[in-house]
């Protein structure tokens, strides 16, 4: 499941991003339940993953929907795993 969450928030980075320090912001407004729907899983284990994310220092999540993505090379590896 985090490969198909991990290759939705690449997609929309190369399509709706803002380069930053260190990573990119995601500018497309997003809930989890958006995420979830876009990787065919439900809201709970999309809400479980990014907090996993978020304690690993891969992501943040903002006020108003934003993803900020630290990590990229990780989620890159992710989205090309079988997990």
């Amino acid at each position: 499941m985090e490969n198909r969450i991990a290759y939705v928030l690449l997609t929309l980075a190369q399509r709706a991003c803002e380069p930053e320090a260190g990573g990119l912001r995601i500018t497309i407004p997003l809930s989890r339940e958006d995420i979830a729907r876009m990787a065919g899983t439900v809201p709970e284990m999309t809400i479980r993953i990014i907090s996993r994310w978020t304690r690993a220092g891969r992501i943040r999540t903002e006020r108003g929907g934003y993803i900020r993505i630290w990590g990229l090379d990780a989620l890159q590896e992710l989205a090309h795993s079988d997990r």
